[in-house]
């Protein structure tokens, strides 16, 4: 595999995996120590060269992002050689710094939990070969986790009298609250709005006679459902 050679730093590299097989780099280590003594016997000569690790993988992984309550769940590609990665990740939101997480990850996938819904959470991800850590990151990848969508508004009643709509609807999966918008039919830029907790509310200062749309959702936190609309005309 094509790539960097790194003078192997004694005092920081594994040269085992589990304290029995030798990593990749204890491998290097082993292949010179025979080097050496099949040299005192007359065959070959001995290591002369400093010990060098493999090449670490120079090929980004592909990570992609999939924001959930809570919550990223992460996955990417490891590129060819690679063994374990190290992922890094940062509140964007709140400018934070990039932080790598504790420990390296074997397999392509991570769970980031707890995190700030509606926060912006950036994610990238270094290949590991043994000890080795490439110096070539993946593309950064961001979620903005949040709570799950409520469901549609049910059974929207609508009543009108003189200048006014009194409107009415029943409770929505996961709602915490409902967002309420009307406007003159046809003018949608002069829509006005008001967010409440009940299931009811009063439309007034209308103009009689005219017609008007109604439009109302459920909310949970900051997370909207769909629009339920209904077109009636103000008494009057």
């Amino acid at each position: 595999m094509a790539g960097r050679e790194h003078t192997l730093d004694r005092s920081q590299i594994h040269y085992t995996w589990d304290n029995s097989h030798p990593s990749a780099t204890g491998e290097v280590r082993v292949a010179a120590a025979v080097a050496d003594a099949l040299a005192t016997l007359g065959v070959g000569a001995p290591y002369s060269g400093r010990l060098t690790a493999p090449p670490v993988p120079r090929r980004a992984a592909a990570l992609t992002a999939v924001a959930g309550d809570g919550r990223v769940a992460l996955s990417w590609t490891l590129p060819p050689g690679a063994s374990t990665s190290w992922v890094w990740r940062r509140d964007a939101t709140r400018r934070q710094r990039w932080i790598r997480m504790p420990s390296p990850v074997v397999g392509g996938s991570l769970t980031v939990v707890p995190l700030v819904n509606y926060h912006r959470f950036e994610f990238r991800v270094q290949a590991r070969k043994g000890s080795q850590t490439s110096d070539v990151f993946s593309p950064v990848a961001s979620a903005r986790p949040r709570r799950p969508a409520p469901g549609r508004v049910r059974h929207l009643g609508v009543r009108a009298s003189e200048g006014r709509i009194a409107l009415s609807w029943r409770p929505s999966a996961r709602a915490t609250s409902y967002a309420v918008r009307w406007s003159p039919s046809g003018r949608p830029g002069s829509a006005r709005g008001r967010n409440t907790s009940a299931l009811a509310l009063v439309v007034r200062r209308l103009v009689p006679g005219r017609e008007y749309r109604i439009a109302v959702r459920a909310l949970n936190d900051r997370t909207p459902g769909p629009w339920r609309t209904r077109t009636v005309r103000a008494g009057g």
